[in-house]
């Protein structure tokens, strides 16, 4: 998928193929039984087909948006089966505040979260990629690794890279 152009389009049996190795990254990150392996690879496929009609290119990346559906598949398996307890990272913490201090929290990370996006864009597409990757998907640098099929090295030097150019660009 990394080399899809902008307006090229991809048929589904591409699409599969290109996302075969996140599939299978998380069905191994999640330690899913052999036995069990085929049938969750089926539902991840099914999941990324059903998803297709979902995806809003303005929104972002289609092999990004299919990460994040296909890593919610495993999750879901692995909680319908009790096999082992999810990690620490896969819950998050609500904040309880009045109703109107969230609402004007909202707002602001609205604006705030608009001047990100907008700044991460103007990224090179490779810091940009791993930059999505790590805080918008939350997979880690190994994960980024794996899913573009470069050296964990090379995704932080251009997560490095990345940083420095979201500071400069935000200050």
């Amino acid at each position: 998928m990394a080399s899809q152009q902008k307006g090229e389009k991809m048929n589904k049996e591409e699409i599969i193929k290109s996302m075969e190795k996140g599939i299978y990254y998380f069905i191994n990150k999640y330690q899913i039984p052999f036995d069990e392996r085929e049938d969750v690879y089926q539902q991840c496929v099914v999941k990324i087909l059903t998803s297709l009609t979902e995806f809003d290119p303005q929104k972002g990346k289609l092999e990004c948006f299919l990460m994040a559906r296909i890593r919610g598949v495993v999750k879901d398996w692995v909680r319908k089966n009790n096999k082992k307890p999810l990690l620490v990272e896969d819950f998050y913490i609500v904040d309880e505040n009045t109703p109107d201090k969230v609402i004007e929290n909202q707002i602001i990370l609205e604006e705030e979260y608009q001047r990100l996006k907008m700044a991460i864009e103007k990224l090179s597409p490779m810091q940009h990629k791993v930059i999505t990757l790590k805080y918008f998907y939350n997979l880690s640098m190994s994960e980024i690794a794996i899913y573009l099929g470069i050296h964990y090295s090379t995704v932080a030097k251009y997560h490095s890279r990345g940083l420095k150019g979201l500071k400069k660009l935000l200050s």
